[in-house]
């Protein structure tokens, strides 16, 4: 079980470890698995006869298997089948026609021709909003996520797996359903909902204009920062992925913030919006009429940013300075140069004095000492070029199998090299202590130390200090 960061109904945030530990209760109150007990229930008595969560789909269900589909390089690349231990969030093979079936027994409150999986009250249990950050955004019902557009609100929830992206959205007063699923992560639902909308339900009565709201250059300053999405993997090494999730809240022109994402090539193409205060905490986008706001903790500081995006219910937390991802780089930037200079130092340049016929080190009473320091570049440059690398050979995806025997190996280096940077500690001390070197060398080797001991901070923040999978 993951540990629970957040007290409970502060905060959003989508769980599929939630999801899948809800099928697990299924099984346990029911007392047959969750896959028999939905087929029986569901899929049955809605005729959805083409869908299962078994993994593989069983014949001849899965001749008929869209080949999923991973755009790299310019082309797009078919992706194998992925087989998930979180069957109950994620497993489910399906085909539009059968989704149809499951959003119309949705529209009738639980009822699809004479059959009813569904208790009215219930159904309408879960559509209601049962939380939500502020009362002008979207939040979420059981299972379903509201997304407001164009003055009306929408259910739904999305899914996504390698090769496969789809969408399901409901919308009740209107009496209209749509799936959409692809064999590719297109993001296309989005665009295509809000075409829907503005072709069917276009806004023909503008909103009330809002009064203009000033705040100080102090209250604008007080919002802006770095913000991380709150759905990151928090607790394994997987949190090297947080940064992809980061926005830029800056101030803008006339009292306004701007929302962009940090300048990396990596990191997307999302258009920068506009925020216009409406309220101390409460903004509008400029650019879809859709609104932000900020929430603060329990000392009064601003923590969060909610919306800041996207049409659906999602919540953002500030970040500290250190944890922004240039500041980030230019650590590991720092240390990476300095651990090349050991490896070069400590251990290449007496090698090539060795293949000379020169003594091993001309200071034979240190030599040990920067051997070592040479150990220690060298194993946490190789620790830094070889974790990316592997993981990339490997297909960072294939981890939902478990950790290579590799990337496990690779994770010793820094258990090696802690240890080893407590030694340099001591002969950084001895040096200085002696007078033993010239004072470049000393201060090199200093560095050399000081590289070592702030590796080992940086690498216990990302998870990497230890086997944390």
């Amino acid at each position: 079980m993951p540990p629970v960061v957040w007290q409970p109904g502060k905060l959003y945030s989508y769980s599929s470890h939630s999801t899948a530990l809800l099928g697990y209760l299924v099984e346990k109150v029911s007392g047959i698995p969750f896959i028999e007990y939905i087929d029986k229930n569901i899929l049955q008595p809605l005729e959805m006869g083409r869908s299962t969560f078994l993994q593989p789909p069983p014949p001849p269900l899965a001749d008929d298997l869209a080949v999923g589909y991973q755009y790299q390089n310019g082309k797009f690349k078919a992706v194998p089948y992925l087989y998930l231990n979180i069957a109950p969030a994620a497993s489910m093979s399906t085909t539009a026609t059968d989704m149809a079936n499951f959003m119309i027994a949705h529209l009738q409150y639980g009822r699809y021709e004479n059959s009813r999986i569904l208790e009215e009250d219930t159904v309408r249990l879960m559509h209601e909003q049962h939380f939500t950050h502020h009362p002008k955004l979207p939040g979420t019902g059981y299972g379903f996520r509201e997304r407001l557009e164009n003055n009306i609100r929408m259910i739904g929830h999305l899914g996504s797996l390698l090769g496969y992206s789809s969408s399901l959205t409901l919308m009740p007063e209107q009496n209209i359903g749509i799936f959409i699923a692809t064999n590719s992560f297109s993001g296309v639902a989005g665009k295509f909902l809000t075409q829907f909308l503005d072709r069917y339900f276009p806004v023909t009565n503008k909103s009330t204009p809002i009064k203009p709201f000033a705040l100080t250059e102090e209250q604008l300053n007080r919002l802006t920062g770095t913000y991380r999405d709150l759905e990151y993997p928090r607790d394994t090494f997987a949190k090297v992925t947080a940064p992809f999730k980061h926005i830029n809240i800056k101030k803008g022109e006339n009292g306004t913030l701007t929302i962009s994402t940090p300048d990396l090539f990596f990191l997307g193409n999302i258009p920068k919006y506009t925020l216009v205060p409406v309220e101390p905490l409460l903004f509008k986008r400029v650019e879809d009429d859709a609104f932000t706001a900020f929430g603060e903790d329990s000392s009064g500081n601003i923590a969060f940013a909610f919306n800041p995006l996207w049409p659906k219910i999602g919540a953002y937390e500030r970040i500290s300075w250190y944890e922004t991802i240039w500041v980030q780089l230019g650590i590991i930037g720092f240390c990476a140069i300095v651990f090349l200079s050991a490896f070069i130092v400590g251990l290449i340049r007496p090698l090539v004095r060795r293949l000379r016929g020169k003594p091993f080190i001309v200071e034979q009473k240190f030599s040990r000492s920067w051997v070592i320091a040479g150990i220690v570049g060298t194993l946490n440059l190789l620790f830094l070029i070889g974790l990316p690398l592997s993981l990339w050979l490997i297909d960072v995806w294939k981890l939902v199998y478990g950790v290579p025997g590799i990337v496990v190996a690779l994770l010793c280096l820094p258990l090696i090299t802690t240890v080893l940077a407590l030694v340099l500690t001591l002969f950084t001390g001895l040096a200085w202590v002696n007078n033993s070197w010239f004072f470049i060398k000393r201060l090199h080797y200093s560095l050399i130390t000081l590289a070592g001991l702030i590796f080992i901070p940086l690498l216990s923040y990302w998870n990497l200090l230890g086997f944390k999978f």
